[in-house]
C-alpha cells in the first residue's frame, strides 16, 4: 500500500469524496489483507466515520448486482456525466480518473447518477437503501417553510405552523388539499424547520408526529415484507401492527425494529440519541458496536460517549409535546430553554449564572414564549427581555 494513501485526510472526507477516491473504491471492490486492516484501523480510530460507512454500503449494493460494462459503454457514460455536470456547476463533483477496471468505473457512474438527472438512455437504474439516500440527500436546513420533497423536481412548501400530511391509494392529502404525485421517487422527505411541526399519516396506517428542526425520509408505499423510515431530529411514532412486516426506524447511529408500538425518538445532531418506549417493545441495534438492546414500556434508552444506558422514566415528559405541553422535572433552565428555542424557532440566550438552575412544572406550549417566561419567573429569580427578535434571560440578584 502506498504511503500517499495513509497521508490522505480520510477523516474529513464526505460521502462523495470517498466515492471519488481510487484507493477507497478499489479496496472495497477487491479487498486485500493490507487494505482491510487499513480501513479497520480507520474505523476504530475515527468517531466520525458515517460517510465512510455510507459510501461502503453504497459500493456493496452496486457490486452485488454484478454490473458489467464494456469500455465503450463506460466512456459513453463518462462523457454524458461530464456534459451534464458542466451544466450544473453549483452541484459539481469531479469524476475520478478511470482506473482500468470496469467495476471501478461503474461505481463512479452510479455515484453520479444520484447527484445528476441524466437521460434515461444514458444510465443504469440503481436503488439505494434508505440510510444511503439520507446521507446523499440534503434539504435547505434554514428554510422557514415546511418542505415536502417528493422528487428531485418536485418539492412543496407550506407556510404554516403545522401541517397534516396523509398518504392513501389516491394521492397525498395535505390538510384538506389533495396532491397527485406527478413523478415517481424512491423516497419522499418531510422537512420541518424550527418553530413548526407536522403530523404524517403513512401509507400503512402508522402515524408520525414530527417536531421542530427535524427530517423524516420514507417511501410513498412500503415494500411487501418491510417498512423502513429514517429520522433526523425528534418524532413520536404510533406503528400499526403487522406481524409479517416489521417496521424499522434508522437514525445516524441506531437501527430500531418494532411491530405494533408507540415511542419517541430524539436524534438531533448536537445531542445524545434517546428512545422512550410508551407501548409495545423495540429491538435497538447500535451501529457502532452492533450491540442489541430490548426496550420495554416506560424505559428510556440513550447513548452517551458511545455507551448505552437504560432507565425507567415518566413517558409523558418526553411525549407530551405532541399535545402542546412540556413537563419539566428537576430539569436545568439551560436544557429547558434549548428545547423552547427549537420549538418556537426563536433564539434564547441564557446567562451562565442561571442556566444550571433546575425547574419543575408544566409549560403550555400554546402560549406565547413571553408568557412562559413570566410563569417561570414567579418561582425563580430571573428576568427576561427581547432584543432584535431574541430573548435574553438573566438572573435577578
Amino acid at each position: 500500500m502506498k504511503q500517499q494513501e495513509t497521508n490522505k485526510r480520510y477523516p474529513e472526507f464526505t460521502f462523495e469524496e470517498f466515492l471519488q477516491d481510487d484507493f477507497f473504491v478499489s479496496s472495497m471492490i477487491k479487498p486485500a489483507s493490507a487494505t482491510s486492516a487499513f480501513w479497520e484501523r480507520f474505523r476504530e480510530t475515527n468517531s466520525n466515520y458515517k460517510h465512510f460507512e455510507a459510501a461502503k454500503a453504497y459500493i456493496e449494493s452496486i457490486n452485488s448486482s454484478h454490473y458489467s460494462l464494456s469500455k465503450t459503454e463506460i466512456d459513453h457514460l463518462r462523457r454524458s456525466i461530464h456534459k451534464k455536470a458542466n451544466r450544473k456547476k453549483r452541484n459539481r463533483m469531479v469524476l475520478y480518473r478511470y482506473a482500468g477496471a470496469a467495476a471501478v468505473a461503474c461505481i463512479a457512474v452510479m455515484a453520479f447518477l444520484r447527484f445528476y438527472n441524466i437521460e434515461k438512455q444514458d444510465v443504469i437504474s440503481m436503488k439505494p437503501d434508505i440510510t444511503t439516500f439520507a446521507e446523499m440527500s440534503r434539504s435547505d436546513a434554514k428554510a422557514n417553510d415546511i418542505q415536502l420533497i417528493l422528487s428531485d423536481e418536485q418539492a412543496l412548501l407550506f407556510d404554516k405552523k403545522e401541517a397534516v400530511i396523509t398518504y392513501d391509494t389516491t394521492g397525498i392529502l395535505v390538510d384538506e388539499e389533495m396532491i397527485v404525485q406527478s413523478e415517481s421517487a424512491e423516497f419522499n422527505q418531510l422537512v420541518v424547520p424550527l418553530g413548526k411541526r407536522s403530523k404524517l399519516n403513512l401509507s400503512d396506517g402508522s402515524i408520525v408526529w414530527i417536531n421542530s428542526g427535524s427530517r423524516i425520509i420514507y417511501p410513498a408505499v412500503f415494500e411487501s415484507d418491510r417498512r423502513e423510515i429514517y429520522v433526523d431530529g425528534e418524532v413520536y411514532i404510533e406503528v400499526k401492527e403487522e406481524l409479517h412486516r416489521p417496521f424499522v426506524v434508522h437514525t445516524k447511529v441506531l437501527d430500531m425494529q418494532v411491530l405494533g408500538t408507540s415511542f419517541n425518538i430524539s436524534s438531533y445532531e448536537s445531542e445524545s440519541e434517546k428512545v422512550v418506549l410508551v407501548t409495545g417493545s423495540i429491538q435497538i441495534v447500535s451501529k457502532g458496536d452492533e450491540q442489541i438492546t430490548l426496550l420495554l414500556p416506560e424505559q428510556m434508552f440513550w447513548l452517551e460517549n458511545g455507551r448505552s444506558h437504560i432507565e425507567m422514566v415518566d413517558t409523558r415528559k418526553y411525549t407530551s409535546w405532541i399535545e402542546g405541553v412540556y413537563y419539566c422535572d428537576n430539569e436545568s433552565l439551560g436544557s429547558i430553554f434549548q428545547r423552547l428555542s427549537r420549538y418556537y424557532g426563536i433564539e434564547i440566550r441564557c446567562d451562565s449564572s442561571i442556566s444550571g438552575v433546575v425547574y419543575s412544572g408544566k409549560l403550555d406550549l400554546k402560549e406565547n414564549l413571553s408568557d412562559i417566561f413570566e410563569g417561570i419567573s414567579f418561582t425563580l429569580p430571573l428576568s427576561y427581555s427581547e432584543e432584535n427578535g431574541e430573548y435574553v434571560i438573566l438572573q435577578i440578584e
